[in-house]
């Protein structure tokens, strides 16, 4: 008898109506991007960073960047479909390459389920955000932090910063895992090149990190700014791959005309949990909502953005997961792009640009993704005030600086990218770390904490809130909660049986598809 039967229909989840009766309040229209000195140590740009893995960063505590070290009392300058562009921008990451071999864990029932019924809770959850900022009045919360102030006190505040810094971390050792994945997948065809150069995964792992260490010598991170679009590109690029090598393959494996072998349902429970965690972490961009409001030019058609960005992202993360899974079934890899050279009858020249912007795109975003991270470090330890005067000296706040007086920072920032470097050789898979950052951190911060910290505002300010918003809070949060412990478990515990050293999981895996 089959336990996984091919096919798959899975029905889209509906979510709770996010209309509530708040207080009447004027719409403001404030900016979140303050005047700041044009230094080395003030960047002109703010802090929120679009992922190498669709993660957000908030704009942390003690921060220069923070709006509140400036005037924010400037007119919003968005447009609706800007903002929709910006927050799509944030969630748009990386992740969006292990969305096959999600749905490959979790079955197509599942897998659509899971990504229907995530984007509608994470839209009515941003929504939340939202509402929160409407009823501010005069405006006082400028990031996400100060959300979690204001519905709670400092200590709630500390703590959210401290989630923000480790999901940046964790993203930053993201880079290094896919980047090296990378870089093997496009030397592997070529034993010619592999033979000239020493490929050991673990030393091309420190290898890279020497070069991120590098990138972070700099307190401009302005080109590296502008560099991030090939993040985008490459993301968009390895799409139209997908699309041109499927089309143009006639028999499976790695065809759309003759689809592989897929299945209706997950093969085990620690594969639907680790699956959890992969689909949120593209869904989640609630620490930068704050800023994406503010600068709207109006900020009562916040929920029309809502709406289109998810719709959007819905829609996108449908067709490639789709078609990822359709091509290569169970053969499916955690990152799809390693899937392209071992088909021999793709175009080597698209093969090898996808897995070139593949690689790339890491060593654009290290430095943007470590930057928060390293100024709470340096803070700490109280190197910022010590090379203030000599990074102020500098000519470019975007060249790199190697003098006496920046030595100490240097060397925190390479010892974060060694740390960094460490976890991505003890923990290699790519889609074991984004089923993490799901599931540890995007359903804190895009499921649970909107839905806790509406409730209490609305409980301290006597806001009315309809029966159906409040069960619908409840609903939402409980569920965050159960799914942050149950993918976190399946993303650091749980056997997936799929690329990795367990052989009895993965004959497990395959005795129950063979049944």
């Amino acid at each position: 008898m089959n336990h996984r039967t091919p096919s798959g229909a899975s029905q889209g989840a509906t979510s709770p109506s996010s209309s509530s009766q708040i207080p009447n309040t004027s719409p403001h229209t404030y900016s979140t991007f303050p005047k700041l000195p044009a230094s080395a140590e003030h960047p002109t740009h703010e802090i929120l960073i679009h992922t190498t893995s669709g993660l957000p960063s908030g704009i942390l505590e003690d921060d220069p960047y923070d709006p509140r070290s400036g005037s924010c009392a400037t007119a919003g300058t968005s447009s609706t479909w800007q903002a929709t562009l910006n927050a799509s921008n944030v969630m748009l990451g990386m992740g969006i390459l292990a969305l096959p071999y999600a749905f490959d864990l979790a079955g197509w029932i599942a897998g659509l389920g899971l990504l229907s019924a995530l984007a509608l809770s994470a839209s009515f959850t941003a929504k939340l955000v939202g509402r929160c900022l409407q009823s501010d009045d005069p405006p006082k919360i400028m990031s996400y932090a100060d959300l979690a102030e204001r519905a709670f006190n400092p200590t709630v505040r500390h703590a959210v910063t401290a989630l923000f810094v480790l999901e940046l971390f964790t993203a930053a050792t993201a880079c290094i895992v896919i980047a090296a994945d990378s870089i093997l997948a496009l030397v592997e065809p070529h034993p010619a090149v592999a033979a000239m150069l020493v490929f050991d995964p673990a030393l091309l792992k420190c290898i890279v990190a020497a070069v991120f260490a590098v990138t972070t010598f700099t307190d401009g991170l302005g080109v590296l700014a502008y560099a991030s679009a090939i993040g985008v590109l490459s993301l968009f690029n390895v799409l139209a791959v997908l699309l041109i090598d499927g089309l143009s393959t006639p028999h499976t494996p790695g065809s759309l005309w003759d689809p592989a072998a897929t299945f209706s349902r997950p093969a085990s429970a620690e594969g639907l949990a680790l699956a959890c965690g992969m689909i949120m972490v593209g869904l989640e961009a609630h620490a930068v909502l704050p800023s994406i409001y503010r600068d709207l030019k109006n900020p009562a058609e916040f929920p029309k953005v809502v709406n289109r960005t998810y719709t959007m992202l819905f829609l996108l993360y449908v067709v490639f997961a789709t078609l990822g899974y359709l091509m290569f079934g169970e053969m499916v890899m955690p990152e799809i792009t390693q899937n392209f050279p071992q088909i021999p009858t793709y175009p080597a020249a698209l093969t090898s640009v996808v897995l070139v912007l593949t690689a790339l795109n890491p060593f654009t975003k290290f430095a943007l993704l470590a930057a928060p991270v390293n100024y709470q470090l340096e803070s700490f330890l109280g190197l910022r005030a010590s090379a203030s005067s000599s990074s102020s000296s500098s000519s470019s706040s975007s060249s790199l600086y190697l003098g006496p007086s920046r030595l100490p920072r240097n060397l925190s920032r390479a010892t974060l990218a060694s740390l960094a470097c460490a976890v991505a050789i003890a923990f290699p898979y790519f889609h074991r770390i984004m089923g993490f950052v799901g599931s540890f951190f995007s359903f804190v911060i895009a499921g649970l904490l909107p839905p806790v910290c509406f409730l209490r505002l609305a409980a301290r300010r006597g806001w009315t809130v309809s029966w159906t918003d409040r069960a619908a809070c409840y609903a939402v949060a409980v569920g965050a909660a159960v799914l942050c412990v149950f993918g976190t478990w399946g993303a650091v515990v749980g056997k997936d049986g799929r690329g990795e050293e367990d052989a009895a999981a993965a004959a497990v895996v395959q005795g129950v598809r063979g049944m």
